[in-house]
C-alpha cells in the first residue's frame, strides 16, 4: 500500500471519506506531512468543520505521540540500567534523598539532557 492508499485508508475508516478531494487537491497524501499539521492549517485547505480538523490532529499525530513516548521509555530505563551497573544509581538515589522533592526532578531532567546529548 503506497502513501496515497494510506492516507485514503485511514480517512474512510475514520468516517472522513468526503475530505479526499480536499488532501488530493492540496497534495496531502503522505502521514508524515499530516502528522505535522495543525487544526488551524486543516481550516486553511477548507475543513470547516471544527470537530472534523480535531479529529484529524488527533488522528494523525496519535502514532508518532506513542512512538515518542516508547522511546523515551526504552532511554530512560537504559539510562537507569546503565547509572545500576556502574553503581551510581545507589549514589544518585542518596543524592535525590537529600535534594527531595523539586530539586530531586530538576536534577534528574537536567541529567536526561546532559546524557541525552
Amino acid at each position: 500500500m503506497d502513501k496515497r492508499e494510506k492516507v485514503i485508508s485511514i480517512l474512510k475508516k475514520n468516517g472522513l471519506e468526503s475530505y479526499i478531494p480536499l488532501f488530493e487537491k492540496n497534495n496531502l497524501m503522505d502521514k508524515k506531512l499530516l502528522s505535522k499539521m495543525t487544526e488551524r492549517q486543516f481550516e486553511r485547505i477548507g475543513i470547516d468543520n471544527i470537530g472534523d480538523r480535531k479529529r484529524l490532529v488527533q488522528i494523525f499525530k496519535s502514532k508518532g505521540c506513542l512512538i515518542a513516548v516508547l522511546v523515551f521509555v526504552a532511554v530512560l530505563v537504559a539510562a537507569l540500567l546503565i547509572l545500576h551497573f556502574t553503581g551510581i544509581l545507589g549514589n544518585l538515589i542518596g543524592l535525590l534523598k537529600v535534594l527531595g522533592g523539586g530539586a530531586g526532578v530538576l536534577l534528574i531532567i537536567f541529567l536526561l539532557f546532559a546524557f541525552g546529548s
